[in-house]
């Protein structure tokens, strides 16, 4: 397996987000789904090495709110965070050609990063369907209840599942 690296990246609103790289070659920044974070969605899973081995040098943040980037105050969640920390971390790295993708929740950033201009040589987004792209609204009722309530739900329901994530 390629050497996994861990670095740091302080955004412009002063939110230290934690990265990791695997690979040489092409880069390709993958984008983790909700509730998930780089290591379990890319590296665990072998993806991000198969990545490698094919020639990419792998570049895959723990977004905002997720695993080892998880600023505390309440200030450090703007609106359209999670697009500008990918726009940011794309500019800081100087990537010149790059593809990008993701995954779920990834993928919402992927399309809202081609919105805003971002212009990789490809890009491919899974796991979500158009649907909850296009219609957002309202579906954050249950994410509150679940996360509102952590610890408190029966183990195997689909709340400590998701909880477990």
């Amino acid at each position: 397996m390629p050497h996994l690296v861990r670095h740091n990246l302080e955004t412009d609103d002063g939110v230290s987000l934690t990265y990791y790289e695997l690979g040489s070659g092409r880069p390709l920044v993958l984008l983790h789904g909700y509730n998930a974070h780089a290591m379990p969605t890319w590296v665990d899973t072998d993806i991000a090495e198969r990545f490698a081995d094919a020639g990419h040098r792998v570049i895959m943040p723990d977004l905002r709110g997720h695993g080892a980037s998880v600023p505390t105050q309440g200030h450090a969640y703007p609106p359209d965070a999670l697009t500008t920390d990918a726009l940011t971390l794309i500019a800081r790295l100087d990537q010149g050609e790059y593809d990008l993708g993701g995954y779920s929740l990834g993928a919402r950033i992927v399309a809202r990063a081609l919105a805003l201009g971002a212009k990789p040589q490809r890009a491919f987004i899974g796991g979500t369907g158009l649907d909850p792209i296009v219609h957002a609204a309202g579906r954050g009722e249950n994410y509150r209840r679940i996360l509102s309530n952590l610890g408190t739900w029966e183990p195997g329901t689909p709340e400590a599942q998701f909880e477990g994530c």
